[in-house]
């Protein structure tokens, strides 16, 4: 979400799908850094479609580092939701939605 608010508000400094996906790649770090790492080379032969897709590298991230079971992910995330005495209830409707 960041990302897509940079992209809205520099529209000059992202005007390609490359740009856009270069700069998202440069937060990654730890494992989803060296899964991306080799695909970053200089041989265009190597080049994944992705890298030249927001949408793709978006759908890329999500497939290999999403959440593996979103629905059992959801119960348990719901099953731990409590308000807490000094939380408002602004706070628990943003963590329940």
């Amino acid at each position: 979400m960041q990302c897509k608010l940079n992209f809205q508000s520099k529209p000059k400094s992202f005007q390609t799908e490359q740009l856009k996906v270069n700069y998202s790649l440069s937060f990654l770090k730890g494992t989803a850094l060296n899964y991306f790492e080799p695909y970053l080379t200089d041989d265009p032969t190597n080049e994944p479609t992705w890298l030249n897709d927001y949408e793709l590298f978006n759908e890329e991230l999500l497939i290999n580092f999403g959440p593996y079971d979103m629905m059992a992910d959801a119960e348990v995330e719901l099953e731990q939701l409590v308000m807490k005495d000094n939380h408002k209830a602004t706070k628990f409707f943003i963590d329940f939605y």
